[in-house]
């Protein structure tokens, strides 16, 4: 079965190389183009300078600033499903998880509803149970998602626990027994030379720990400041660079309650995080919701030993004590304010997990995602294209009724 030469549709809603689901999409697609293959990204924005004879890149009509989230997903469902019909045929259609009408392929890079309704606390799990039954949003999101994933020929995940979740979600009535899937996980970035790694020197008893995200609850951010304030409480010195975002005023409270103000930065958003791995020492990703973590592969290239939650994506390539150190428990700050505290407390530690973490980064490659991505084609072409096409919430298709 010939893959080169494939005219592929990759239909994302932002193509850039910044972002997670977006530098995964601009990194497979340069991929792809060097294995022969033939792509017009789909999408509704680009900030990319991606350019090769065999690329191109249509731009779908954008969405309304005014527009309410149900409203935005419908829009991208019917405006991107319009892009692709007007601009085909392609031989495989594949969406970065962008509602469109008839997938051959989706890559998923969010866990499923259902998940958000699992990791937290009870009444966490309680209130975003409601959310998922009642939202209007969230119930047309839930739709979208079981439709891409019945739809499609093949699936495509970053990682095995992601699988999982959408196969128990969406498959649990054998809808999805015929369905192949493929785990196609993020690289590392090929342009980091050796040098390019955490800070130097650093005192051995006064690490330097480094978070990344926007999601307060979602990354774990909360989890980490109570670590941070345990860590207080015990005297122990340290410092914490939080990037992605800035304090809000109930954030700056609490710093001050917690008595770490001195002790924790907010860098705010950040384009390039090689400032930010240069400072540090460790990174902490304690997130209860991950289906990889591209900046953790990032920051493990840089040198920086990793303190991941178990639920993380990317701790399917890390072994506890060899190249990382794992929190069972991601709602548990004072089993992560150990972990801090034994990083602190042991150099040799920190630099066995520094060496081995960025040895298994260099082996985590875009090549490999690129591979996995190419089977999936194979196996989509494998099966049949005539599944009926996805429905909307009114149980009509783009272009009538559906089958």
């Amino acid at each position: 079965m010939t893959i080169r030469n494939l005219n592929i549709a990759m239909v994302v809603r932002s193509f850039s190389p910044h972002g997670g689901l977006e530098l995964y999409t601009h990194n497979l697609v340069d991929g792809l183009l060097r294995n022969g293959l033939h792509v017009t990204v789909i999408c509704e924005e680009t900030s990319g300078t991606l350019t090769h004879a065999n690329l191109k890149v249509v731009r779908f009509a954008p969405s309304s600033p005014g527009m309410r989230k149900v409203q935005r997903l419908r829009h991208y469902y019917l405006a991107a499903s319009k892009a692709v019909e007007e601009h085909g045929p392609f031989d495989l259609v594949h969406s970065q998880q962008l509602p469109i009408a008839a997938p051959d392929v989706v890559t998923f890079h969010n866990h499923t509803l259902r998940r958000m309704c699992e990791v937290g606390t009870n009444w966490e799990n309680l209130f975003n149970s409601t959310k998922r039954a009642i939202i209007p949003a969230y119930r047309l999101r839930d739709f979208y998602d079981r439709e891409l994933c019945l739809k499609a020929r093949c699936l495509v995940f970053p990682s095995q626990r992601c699988r999982d979740d959408y196969y128990q979600t969406f498959g649990a009535g054998g809808e999805l027994s015929a369905t192949p899937s493929v785990v196609a996980y993020a690289g590392a970035d090929p342009n980091v030379a050796a040098a390019d790694i955490g800070k130097q020197g650093a005192d051995s008893k006064n690490p330097t720990f480094l978070f990344v995200g926007t999601g307060y609850r979602t990354k774990g951010l909360n989890i980490l400041l109570e670590a941070c304030r345990i860590l207080s409480s015990r005297k122990r010195k340290f410092k914490l660079l939080v990037a992605g975002t800035r304090p809000r005023l109930l954030d700056q409270i609490k710093l001050a309650l917690y008595g770490i103000e001195q002790q924790v930065t907010y860098l705010g958003f950040m384009n390039d995080l090689d400032e930010a791995f240069k400072q540090a020492d460790v990174y902490v990703m304690p997130s209860r919701m991950e289906t990889f973590g591209i900046s953790c592969i990032q920051a493990m290239q840089r040198g920086l030993a990793p303190i991941v939650s178990r639920v993380v994506g990317a701790s399917e390539l890390l072994v506890h004590g060899q190249n990382a150190l794992i929190l069972e428990d991601h709602l548990d700050a004072q089993a992560l304010a150990v972990l801090m505290e034994q990083l602190s407390d042991d150099s040799q530690l920190r630099l066995k997990l520094s060496n081995s973490a960025r040895q298994v980064a260099t082996n985590t490659t875009w090549d490999a995602t690129v591979e996995a991505t190419l089977d999936a084609y194979k196996l989509a072409q494998s099966l049949p294209a005539d599944r009926p096409r996805a429905c909307n919430m009114n149980g009509a298709s783009l272009n009538g009724a559906c089958s």
